[in-house]
């Protein structure tokens, strides 16, 4: 006689059934995206007493096409992000101010059914303006500079490719079941230094989580949530990336901290992302080594960022 616990753990697995929710690729097959961020700031500079609040979007459009097929369902994909409209939000002192920056990015990338970047070539190099505040002396102006836009742009999810919003999520490896974790290690690259080809990369842990299927507005998807907590000094990383030690930076800690939740709707045949939904919360404070004691900016931060699938077609 079959035992009751038994029947019940057969039950409960049939109720709960593995599935592969990898993605499937088809050559020819282009898709265009939207995504709009919104990042609300407050920030202290040294000589302030109070935080001044501000605000930051990034709004651009992407699209792939699927170049060919290869082996074991990676494809060979063309991506483009031609343009970013950047705009500085309204201040006491100031009216909105939209930039239209021309990225030009073009990359050539291979993917995997896990949606992981297995390889990547620059067609056009990729490019971004600094933005954000910059204190001291030029040099660390440049620094600073750079570094808390990349923050800000990471915020929003709309940096580099490896970790904007744009070829996530990162999917598993084996089939899962609803309830299942499985946790993915990317690289975050802020933009080279100018006029050098320095680079450095920081480490940002995902735990993505899979929510089964749900019916939005009467259609079937997948859903997948990911979230990200990062607590960290970046001023080792900043020096790094400059390749200066803090002596000469003068960069004695860049404490950042973000926490963030994403939420993924996908194809329920292909697994494409039909829609993501991120927000995002935290700040960062900097401190120089001739004051280490005092922040000379601190900025919090509070993002929202909405991918959307606008078209999605296939080859011939």
């Amino acid at each position: 006689m079959i035992s009751t616990a038994i029947v019940l753990g057969i039950l409960t697995q049939n109720q709960n059934p593995y599935i592969d929710i990898s993605r499937v690729y088809k050559a020819g097959e282009t898709c265009k995206y939207e995504v709009r961020s919104r990042l609300n700031m407050s920030t202290r500079e040294l000589q302030d007493t109070v935080f001044y609040p501000s605000s930051y979007r990034i709004d651009y459009d992407f699209n792939y096409t699927v170049k060919e097929m290869k082996a074991e369902g990676f494809a060979a994909i063309r991506y483009n992000r031609p343009t970013m409209t950047m705009t500085e939000g309204e201040t006491a002192q100031s009216p909105p101010v939209a930039t239209v920056e021309q990225t030009k990015w073009v990359l050539d990338m291979t993917l995997s059914p896990a949606n992981e970047i297995t390889g990547i070539e620059e067609v056009k190099a990729l490019r971004f303006n600094a933005t954000a505040f910059t204190p001291g002396s030029a040099f660390q102006q440049d620094i600073i500079g750079q570094f808390t836009g990349e923050l800000q742009r990471l915020a929003l999810f709309a940096g580099s490719v490896d970790t904007a919003l744009d070829m996530s999520p990162k999917l598993p490896y084996d089939e899962v079941r609803v309830g299942d974790v499985w946790k993915r290690t990317v690289g975050y690259t802020p933009q080279r230094l100018s006029g050098t080809n320095r680079s450095a990369v920081q480490r940002l842990d995902y735990e993505y989580r899979y929510d089964g299927i749900v019916d939005v507005d009467g259609v079937k998807v997948h859903r997948v949530t990911a979230t990200l907590a990062v607590d960290t000094n970046a001023a080792e990383f900043i020096n790094q990336l400059y390749g200066q030690p803090a002596s000469v930076t003068g960069l004695q800690a860049v404490n950042l901290k973000l926490n963030a939740t994403i939420v993924f709707d996908l194809d329920e045949k292909t697994r494409h992302t039909i829609r993501a939904a991120a927000t995002s919360e935290g700040g960062y404070d900097i401190r120089l080594a001739r004051a280490p004691n005092v922040p000379v900016v601190e900025q919090t931060l509070k993002g929202r960022s909405n991918l959307k699938l606008v078209s999605r077609t296939l080859g011939s």
